[in-house]
């Protein structure tokens, strides 16, 4: 069995206050554990979700190995300067000296809220006005509000049916990704990023560390009460700025270690994992 993570389920067995599940939701997700639980021989996309495999199984595991995924398209480094043109005249956006990104849905733990707040706080203590591209589904209810009241809606834009073509330009094209996710199965865009020279800021959870590596710059997870969010908005915004204002040389290093750091996620390195694994058990059985 291949998994690829556990959100749903832990939320089911009330693990993410976040994201609560419906009754019917529950019953469902006990079916899944029920029916994975008969297995015994598991591939997990990353340490995290195999640490949840472990936690969840109610049954005795015979094998389990860890074999990251691989980029399942080309990214490669691209202009930014072109990268900026091409996507300023697709978006009618002013985007020259580049912007922040994010990209994703509004499943609770994408955390674009998050984002919002990290970027209204930084544009409090920077004296720079970059953009922030949210990239993916239109905003929710909430997001769109959060977004009317901020000081920087303006400079604020939700871009959605980007087509993939352009997705490699938006990343080459940025300042740096903003990924504070909550949680993740694998996190495709910090890898995906780093392939283009995107520099990532991301949780310092796993399994966002695990992909990050020593090449992203990690922010805690956003807390749920009110009392440690500003601390935490102050903190991640410092942390933005203190990316944004690298200099050259310390820039071209950064890109340098995360462009190596996307290099163990190839889609050869994965499937040849893969291989080893199924060969393994293979002889067992």
């Amino acid at each position: 069995m291949h998994c690829h993570d556990f959100l749903a389920l832990k939320s089911a067995l009330g693990n993410i206050p976040e994201n609560p599940t419906s009754f019917s939701g529950k019953k469902y997700q006990n079916y899944i554990r029920n029916g994975f639980s008969q297995g015994k021989n598991f591939i997990s996309i990353s340490k995290k979700t195999q640490e949840d495999l472990h936690e969840l199984h109610q049954g005795k595991i015979v094998n389990s190995a860890v074999c990251y995924n691989g980029l399942n398209r080309a990214f490669h480094p691209l202009s930014p300067i072109e990268s900026r043109n091409l996507l300023k005249a697709k978006l009618n956006i002013e985007l020259t000296d580049g912007y922040i990104m994010h990209i994703g849905g509004n499943q609770y733990y994408k955390n674009r809220k998050g984002v919002i707040e990290i970027y209204d706080f930084w544009r409090g203590i920077s004296k720079k006005k970059i953009p922030l591209l949210l990239i993916g589904s239109e905003p929710s209810e909430e997001l769109s509000d959060l977004h009317q009241k901020s000081p920087y809606k303006e400079d604020i834009h939700f871009v959605s049916n980007l087509s993939d073509e352009y997705i490699n330009n938006a990343y080459s094209g940025a300042v740096c990704l903003l990924f504070p996710s909550l949680d993740e199965g694998f996190g495709w865009p910090i890898i995906e990023a780093m392939a283009s020279d995107c520099p990532v800021i991301t949780t310092n959870r796993s399994p966002m560390n695990e992909v990050g590596g020593p090449a992203a710059f990690y922010i805690d997870k956003r807390p749920n009460d009110e009392l440690h969010l500003k601390k935490w908005k102050e903190d991640s915004a410092k942390i933005l700025e203190r990316l944004i204002t690298l200099d050259t040389l310390q820039m071209k290093e950064l890109i340098e270690k995360s462009l190596k750091q996307s290099q163990k996620f190839t889609t050869e390195h994965s499937l040849n994992a893969i291989e080893v694994v199924y060969k393994e058990i293979n002889q067992i059985v």
